[in-house]
């Protein structure tokens, strides 16, 4: 999670493809090994839509307000204003 964050951010900098790629996948390694992780899918999903990939990131986005929605737990609930971008970018991706 730490390297897909890292990554993520230089993007965020550099604008350099590579940099998204790598954040990606070290945020596709987190969710195979923790698929039931809304917050791991919900970067995961940012990286798709900053990669330009729609259709990944509609099923990740999807999957991990799934996620938010049926956990009971509120520690592992989506940060508001990350389940507000991910319906952001859903409703703009219709």
């Amino acid at each position: 999670l730490a390297s897909g964050d890292w990554h993520f951010q230089a993007f965020s900098k550099t604008g350099q493809r590579r940099e998204i790629e790598e954040s990606v996948a070290a945020y596709q390694c987190a969710v195979q090994l923790y698929p039931n992780s809304g917050l791991y899918r919900a970067k995961l999903a940012e990286a798709h839509w900053a990669a330009g990939d729609q259709a990944e990131f509609r099923r990740e986005a999807e999957t991990a307000l799934e996620l938010d929605h049926t956990t009971p737990h509120i520690d592992r609930k989506l940060p508001a204003p990350l389940r507000d971008r991910l319906l952001k970018g859903l409703d703009r991706n219709l």
